[in-house]
C-alpha cells in the first residue's frame, strides 16, 4: 500500500496589499508607480551613499512592472512599497524589503528629500518590520548601512537593530571604495514591543 505524498508547501503563500500606519499608506508598488514617484526618486542628493540615481521614468517603469510581482524567479519574496502621507495624498518614499527563502529579511528605504526629517522613515519601517513579522513569518532582518551614512544609521538603531560586526567592503559607490555596517534584528518574542 502506498501513502500519497502531498507536495511540499510554496516557500511564501502571499499577495501583495496596502500597508498602512498613523500617517502613512505604503501601496505595493505597480508600473503605474513609476509615473508617480520618478521625479523625487531620481533626486541625486538621495544617492550619496549609493549607486547612481534612475536616469529615466520608462526605465523605473520597466523595472517597477518587473518587482511588482512579489514572487521573485529566485524564490525570494520582493515586497516594494511607494510611500504615501494620508493627509496630503504626496508620496513622499519608496519601502523594499527581500525575503530571503530562509525567512532572513533585507530591508531598505528612500525618503524624498521634502519629507525627510519628519519620522516618515521610522514609520514607514516600522509598518514593514511589523508585517514582516506577522504577515511573513520572518525570523531575522538585516540593514546594511554605508559606514558613512549617520542618519541610517540612528534609524536602524531607534528601530531596534544592533550593529553586527565591523564594516565590510561593498560595491564602490561613485568610482569610490565604500564599506557597510550590517545591522540585525531578531523576531521578536510574542507579546514584546516592537518599534
Amino acid at each position: 500500500m502506498s501513502i500519497p505524498v502531498s507536495a511540499p508547501p510554496a516557500p511564501f503563500d502571499y499577495a501583495a496589499r496596502t500597508l498602512a500606519s498613523e500617517r502613512l499608506e505604503l501601496e505595493a508598488i505597480a508600473p503605474g508607480h513609476a509615473d508617480l514617484v520618478f521625479d523625487e526618486l531620481a533626486d541625486p542628493a538621495l544617492y550619496t551613499y549609493l549607486g547612481p540615481a534612475p536616469v529615466d521614468a520608462a526605465a523605473m517603469r520597466a523595472r517597477f512592472t518587473r518587482i511588482a510581482n512579489p514572487h521573485a524567479p529566485t524564490g525570494e519574496l520582493w515586497l516594494n512599497y511607494a510611500v504615501r502621507e494620508r493627509e496630503t495624498g504626496r508620496y513622499v518614499g519608496y519601502m523594499q524589503a527581500t525575503v530571503k527563502p530562509d525567512r532572513t529579511a533585507y530591508l531598505a528605504y528612500f525618503v524624498f528629500r521634502r519629507a525627510q526629517r519628519r519620522g516618515i522613515a521610522r514609520e514607514a519601517c516600522a509598518a514593514v518590520l511589523a508585517h514582516l513579522w506577522h504577515d511573513c513569518a520572518v525570523t531575522t532582518v538585516r540593514i546594511e548601512v554605508d559606514t558613512r551614512n549617520q542618519p541610517s544609521q540612528r534609524l536602524a538603531e531607534a528601530l531596534g537593530l544592533a550593529r553586527v560586526g565591523g564594516a565590510s567592503p561593498t560595491d564602490p559607490v561613485h568610482g569610490a571604495p565604500a564599506w557597510d555596517y550590517v545591522y540585525r534584528l531578531d523576531r521578536p518574542a510574542p507579546g514584546a514591543r516592537s518599534a
